[in-house]
């Protein structure tokens, strides 16, 4: 947390924003979040996104350049970067945090055949289950998030899945830990990214609503379950060869207490802290507020104006 501010009550909707809750708070909050979603963009335009997200708030635009490159130099010097301790994972094409698992290599029953992705706490793998010959997506955690917090985040994503049996919901087979790490084995969908799918054309009416349907009806059933996805977007969905569209990584995902639990456990992140992609944030989260059924019909409400104007 930086260093504390003066009160903030700036003219224009964001000012507005800011000033209604506690403004050093709510000025990291932004801050991060800007932060983040520029990390996810190419080095050649993240200075105009900076630019324009900050809207003229010269404190706020100096605060996100700072945190930039602090983590640029950090990767420089193979310190720990300022997204992965915001909880995010380095951004593509910047060094990864520990080296890959390599084909041939084993987890348990299971040998690597190859590397898929890395985001969220870990990396995730194609791999073969040795004795059933079953082809499934294996997610790990590295030894640089492998604290508590890290562990209880990897079940509590694998819980949160289990509860679910969709067909449009990714299927999750067991957890198990090798070498005294814990991984997810879950079904491996062979397919195209919604995002990759729209960024090349946007989809025909009659494909934009048999996506959005599926969506819908994975989310219905999560929430049926008291599961909120908490970061639904089209690069969370992969349609398969056959049209089927599957919502995958329940990384963020909170499971809803029932009424009159006293449980706290609901949710892996402290209060305050800010999760999922910035796009797809409903405003309450911005605010600092907790999540609930209602973010997941924001986020899907942002995926649905992508499908229907492929932007």
């Amino acid at each position: 947390m930086p260093p504390e501010r003066p009160s903030r009550s700036s003219g224009g909707a964001d000012g507005q924003l800011l000033a209604t809750g506690a403004p050093e708070e709510l000025f990291w909050l932004r801050a991060k979040a800007v932060f983040v979603e520029a990390l996810e963009r190419p080095d050649a335009e993240r200075g105009n996104y900076v630019a324009q997200a900050c809207a003229g708030d010269a404190e706020l635009r100096d605060e996100v350049e700072s945190l930039l490159a602090s983590d640029s130099a950090a990767a420089s010097f193979c310190e720990t970067p300022a997204a992965a301790l915001l909880g995010r994972d380095v951004p593509a094409g910047q060094p990864p945090l520990r080296p890959r698992l390599a084909p041939g290599d084993r987890l348990g029953q299971y040998e690597i055949i190859g590397f898929i992705a890395a985001g969220g706490m870990g990396e995730v793998y194609r791999a073969r289950h040795t004795v059933l010959g079953r082809e499934v997506a294996v997610k790990t955690i590295g030894p640089g998030a492998a604290d508590v917090s890290a562990r209880r985040r990897l079940l509590r994503e694998a819980q949160n899945a289990s509860m679910l049996a969709h067909p449009n919901v990714c299927t999750i087979y067991e957890v198990g830990e090798a070498n005294g790490a814990p991984f997810i084995v879950m079904e491996y969908v062979n397919g195209r990214t919604l995002n990759a799918i729209v960024r090349e054309a946007a989809p025909s009416l009659g494909d934009a609503l048999d996506y959005a349907i599926q969506v819908v009806n994975a989310l219905v059933h999560a929430h049926e379950h008291g599961v909120i996805h908490r970061d639904l977007k089209s690069s969370n969905i992969v349609v398969r060869s056959d049209g089927r569209a599957i919502v995958l990584d329940f990384g963020l995902a909170k499971h809803l207490p029932e009424t009159g639990s006293r449980s706290s456990d609901s949710s892996l992140t402290g209060q305050g802290n800010l999760v999922g992609t910035l796009s797809h944030m409903a405003p309450e989260i911005l605010l600092g507020h907790p999540a609930d059924v209602r973010s997941d019909v924001w986020a899907l409400g942002v995926l649905l104006y992508e499908l229907a104007t492929g932007e």
